[in-house]
């Protein structure tokens, strides 16, 4: 039996309690810092969890992506979707969603709420239409481009090996090419030679003729090199685009997203 004298005062009994609360808070935030990674890394819905000995390969990867690299990624691909078909069709589906609302307001005769959403909706008309009209001007500077004798002479150049239009012996032509590949999709080389700053001169050629439809034969027979050389080149292309991109897996698809 416990005497009054050798119970615990209240005092020391809440100082054990408080005591063994932060014991246990301190692991439990030892056990999330060990797991808030690997949780972020597979919280995509969808995705599933590679085998534990592949995770700290993949958690490497990730790390070794700069913020600035992330960003730069973002903002390639908010700018290919802003100009796409998809934003044309998300638009579309809010422009519905806010005539229905808009049709609610009337009833609820909220002519401010009516006002915001014909705003609104004339906003994201105004942004398809100009989407559509940029796409529409798009494609009338690539049908321009084939039907000139720049294009033309390419073509029979990527046919005809007796026809010599290298780098070295027509040199303006080649900078016709960059112009009129950089007019149709917009700072091509640049944003190539951004993403790439090794890039070599044979390397953007051959990404500008892909870019034009030149199969990988005819590129050989335009620069003069063998087919197995043009493989070369696309392939190093690939393994030197993937340490700083994850969208790439295929030379030409790469290319003509790009």
């Amino acid at each position: 039996m416990i005497t009054a004298k050798a119970r615990p005062s209240k005092s020391r009994l809440r100082f054990y309690v408080f005591g063994y609360m932060l014991s246990i808070l301190s692991i439990q935030s030892k056990i999330s810092k060990g797991i808030s990674p690997i949780l972020h890394a597979f919280s995509k819905k969808g995705t599933k969890p590679l085998p534990y000995a592949e995770k700290p390969y993949l958690m490497d990867k990730l790390d070794n992506k700069t913020k600035a690299e992330r960003e730069r990624d973002r903002k390639q691909e908010e700018e290919k979707y802003h100009l796409s078909q998809e934003a044309i069709h998300d638009n579309e589906q809010k422009i519905a969603e806010l005539d229905a609302l808009l049709e609610k307001s009337k009833i609820e005769n909220n002519h401010l709420q009516q006002e915001l959403f014909e705003v609104q909706q004339r906003k994201l008309k105004a942004r398809n239409e100009e989407i559509a009209q940029w796409n529409k001007e798009q494609k009338l500077h690539l049908l321009a481009f084939k039907q000139s004798d720049l294009y033309k002479e390419f073509i029979q150049a990527s046919q005809d090996e007796s026809i010599n239009i290298t780098p070295v012996k027509c040199p303006e032509k080649w900078m016709d090419i960059q112009d009129y590949i950089d007019t149709i999709y917009p700072d091509f080389t640049e944003r190539l030679c951004k993403l790439c700053p090794s890039l070599s001169n044979t390397e953007l050629h051959v990404c500008y003729l892909s870019k034009i439809g030149i199969s990988p034969s005819g590129i050989g027979r335009i620069l003069k090199l063998t087919r197995q050389a043009i493989t070369n080149i696309r392939q190093r292309f690939v393994k030197r685009m993937q340490k700083v991109t994850e969208d790439i897996d295929n030379f030409d698809r790469f290319i003509e997203d790009f």
